[in-house]
């Protein structure tokens, strides 16, 4: 699909399907751009992704989160969880992400469309295209950003 906006009214499921494909291919290369150019402190040169530095803060290495994200880095401790307590469920954070996915989509599309909300009855939503992405549930994403507000 090119960059030409698809409709906002979905008249038929292929007016949804190209609306959907044109959100998710926007939100990749937010993604892409995202992942791949975040800067770590005064070292312009050096690249690291958020992903990396999830990783060596899991092996117990919170220095490359703590300059990824300075405005955080006094509320970046070790876990005190003992060991054997059980894990909060990986779902959990899944839907934290669908749900941040909807905002930023809902931003898009006041960019792209200049409306905030769709058309009552239609099919397509910010938080069904968020869901569908993180594989989540749409009931789950839209009480995750209840409690957001």
């Amino acid at each position: 699909m090119s960059d030409q906006l698809p409709r906002w009214e979905c008249a038929n499921q292929r007016d949804a399907d190209q609306l959907i494909k044109w959100t998710n291919n926007r939100l990749d290369r937010l993604d892409a751009i995202a992942e791949h150019f975040i800067h770590v402190g005064d070292d312009d040169e050096k690249l690291i992704t958020e992903e990396k530095a999830i990783e060596a803060a899991d092996a117990g290495d919170l220095s490359l989160l703590r300059k990824l994200h300075p405005e955080l880095a006094k509320f970046l401790h070790r876990s005190t969880r003992k060991p054997g307590r059980p894990p909060r469920p990986e779902d959990a954070d899944a839907v934290r992400e669908a749900a941040i996915d909807a905002r930023v989509i809902r931003h898009l599309w006041q960019q792209s469309f200049g409306k905030l909300k769709r058309p009552q009855n239609d099919k397509v939503t910010a938080e069904q295209i968020a869901a569908d992405r993180w594989g989540v549930d749409q009931q789950a994403v839209r009480n995750r950003l209840k409690k957001w507000k």
